[in-house]
C-alpha cells in the first residue's frame, strides 16, 4: 500500500467556525453532538428533535464507533460516532 501526504486537512474546529457544523453544549456519553448546518435547514424543528432522540436510541446498540444509517419522517440521517463526536448528517453532507 502506498503511503499518501494529506493536501488540505479541514478540522471539525474550522467547519464549525465557517457554519457547516453546529456543536450542540449538550454531550452524550463523553460525546459531542454535532449537526451538519444543512440537515438544520432541511428539517422541522420537531424533525430534528426525532432525529435526536432516534439517533440516541440507535448509538446505545453500537458496539464500537461506526457510521449507522437510521429513517426519519422518511429521510435518511446518517449518524457518525468517531469515538469524540456523534455527529447527524444528511448522506449529501459526506
Amino acid at each position: 500500500m502506498r503511503k499518501y501526504d494529506a493536501i488540505v486537512v479541514y478540522t471539525k474546529e474550522q467547519a464549525i467556525a465557517d457554519g457547516i457544523l453546529f456543536q450542540s453544549q449538550e454531550r452524550y456519553q463523553d460525546r459531542n453532538i454535532i449537526f451538519t448546518t444543512n440537515l438544520i435547514a432541511k428539517l422541522k424543528k420537531k424533525e430534528i428533535i426525532a432525529v435526536l432522540i432516534k439517533g440516541l436510541k440507535e448509538f446505545a446498540k453500537l458496539k464500537k464507533p461506526d457510521l449507522k444509517e437510521m429513517k426519519v419522517s422518511g429521510r435518511e440521517i446518517w449518524i457518525d460516532d468517531n469515538g469524540q463526536d456523534l455527529t447527524f448528517l444528511l448522506p449529501e453532507d459526506y
